[in-house]
């Protein structure tokens, strides 16, 4: 990702990359100095963070409600809910990820076969029943089969739909 009003330049003396910004400052010495800063300050900029949330509220709903509107923020709003319950557990699952889960499937549910508009990210085997949260546990569903899939063991769910003897 590339970070706004920056360029490539020297590495600096701290033997980092050479992305600096505009003003020349290197980009990771910032991030470095402003990370220690907040430590240090931590009462001062909480308590900006929050003035500035009140003041601002609509217009930070507004682009809220904007974000997860676009494809971006419906994405992540299914990486996040589908990780909720796990985040105890091991395991990460990237956006990429649940892209090319989305292509190998061609964007079908997979109990169903219907075209997947609104997908859900769904544990094969339901955390609730010992499933890890990984890419190799995770299913594009359709919202209604997934509501109807709930936490069954997968097999007794598709034996049910007709596709396993």
């Amino acid at each position: 990702m590339r970070i706004p009003n920056t360029h490539q330049g020297k590495p600096c003396k701290k033997g980092h990359d050479g992305l600096r910004y505009a003003s020349g400052h290197c980009v990771e010495c910032k991030k470095v100095r402003v990370k220690k800063y907040r430590e240090e300050n931590r009462d001062a900029y909480l308590n900006t963070r929050k003035n500035f949330r009140e003041k601002n509220r609509e217009k930070l709903n507004q682009e809220g409600i904007a974000y997860y509107k676009t494809e971006t923020g419906l994405l992540n709003a299914r990486l996040n809910s589908s990780k909720r319950r796990a985040m105890k557990r091991t395991g990460k699952v990237t956006r990429q990820e649940i892209q090319n889960l989305f292509q190998n499937q061609k964007g079908l549910c997979v109990v169903c076969k219907e075209k997947l508009n609104n997908y859900h990210v769904d544990h094969i085997q339901p955390l609730s029943r010992g499933g890890e949260h990984n890419i190799f546990n995770l299913q594009l569903l359709c919202q209604t089969c997934n509501q109807v899939k709930f936490n069954k063991d997968p097999i007794d769910f598709m034996q049910s739909k007709g596709y396993l003897l």
